[in-house]
């Protein structure tokens, strides 16, 4: 079914914003004589939106959405923190602009947009979400737009690649549409950014651009690299997006040390974990590894920061499952939250082979402690 709603669809949708009961509304439009495909669209909607508020929050319900662009989309904060960082620029170009999440958060902030998308069908949906806005919204490739606003941003969309390669190929700069190559080529010639895989490796990133690896409700959501003509160009940054702040942090790549483990656990933010800066903030905050190459950090005394999950360590065992299972039961563990780094165990499967009661709760953390394997029995701080 085409994405393109009919004014009549549009009609519909506007009747029913506040619908919750989708089969009960696709019952009643179907007696109204209401055309099927204007109900699907509708239905669609209306999913799609309650869909996209984890993500947009109450804006969702003001905006149109396909499946694959709700999936692509930014999230609005993160958007937010695109357009914060592009305060400097009076007009964008949002080259790949999807469904205009980004551009919209441009718009917002009193720019001139000029977005560009190859698809027809969402290029229609992305008119109707910047309408009121001094937006633009061009079909075309990113290839072929000629540039004529101060700066650019780009989201290059990874091809489908699905059958060519081994699953565990590494990306390349040709698999991404358009080319990372065009990518880097346009931020040399204009100042903006681009949103990229936060997996991308780190020798793919050009040191003539500062990259930003973000993080969202502690979920690692974008690698975003920046040509602001600035002295942060060469540097990575570490960023913690949230609803009412964002944090960075910066420093030197190196590994964190590691020291004899204290009484608590700390888990980094996932920025922190990819940037490869988690040494430079364990040196900092006076912290330490618990083993090499194992991104859990630890401490004698509690440190309270936004960029650690910390956990007060109660027990240490063997990874034995007649052990766990004993000592759990003799706690009373009942609810479990299982975590684990550098340790092949399946949680699901080992959370069944537990057998667990009781009504207590605490975190078992599986990991390498120096060269042995431990489980860690916590309580979250």
């Amino acid at each position: 079914m085409p994405s393109t709603p009919t004014p009549r669809a549009l009609e519909i949708l506007a009747q029913n914003l506040a619908a919750l009961d989708l089969p009960a509304l696709n019952l009643s439009l179907r007696k109204q004589g209401e055309e099927i495909s204007n109900i699907t669209w509708v239905l669609q909607q209306i999913e799609f939106r309650q869909r996209a508020k984890s993500k947009l929050g109450n804006l969702a319900e003001k905006l149109f959405f396909t499946r694959n662009g709700l999936e692509q989309a930014s999230r609005w904060t993160v958007a937010q923190y695109h357009a914060t960082r592009l305060s400097s620029l009076e007009s964008i170009t949002d080259l790949g602009c999807g469904l205009g999440i980004d551009s919209l958060a441009f718009a917002q902030t009193g720019k001139e947009v000029v977005a560009v998308e190859q698809d027809p069908e969402t290029a229609a949906l992305t008119e109707l979400n910047l309408a009121g806005t001094d937006s633009a919204v061009i079909v075309g490739t990113a290839e072929e737009h000629s540039i004529t606003t101060e700066g650019v941003w780009l989201d290059p969309a990874r091809r489908n690649l699905q059958g060519k390669f081994d699953s565990r190929r590494m990306l390349g700069p040709s698999d991404f549409s358009p080319s990372l190559d065009f990518v880097f080529g346009l931020l040399e010639k204009y100042p903006g950014g681009a949103k990229l895989a936060p997996g991308l490796p780190h020798d793919l990133i050009p040191p003539s651009v500062e990259a930003t690896w973000v993080s969202n409700n502690r979920e690692l959501v974008e690698l975003s690299i920046w040509s602001l003509r600035s002295n942060r160009a060469g540097r990575r940054f570490a960023v913690l997006v949230g609803e009412d702040e964002t944090l960075e942090f910066t420093g030197e790549v190196f590994p964190a040390p590691v020291a004899e483990i204290g009484r608590f656990l700390h888990e980094p933010d996932p920025a922190l974990i990819r940037s490869g800066l988690i040494g430079a903030f364990a040196q900092q905050s006076g912290l330490s590894a618990v083993a090499s190459d194992i991104a859990y950090l630890s401490s004698d005394e509690l440190r309270e920061s936004p960029w650690l999950r910390s956990f007060e360590i109660l027990e240490q065992l063997p990874i034995d499952k007649k052990t766990l299972r004993k000592r759990l039961g003799e706690l009373g563990i009942g609810k479990l939250e299982i975590k684990k780094r550098g340790i092949d165990i399946d949680p699901a499967q080992l959370r069944k082979e537990l057998k667990l009661k009781g009504e207590g709760a605490a975190t078992l953390i599986l990991t390498r402690v120096g060269d042995a394997r431990r489980a860690l029995v916590c309580r979250e701080r």
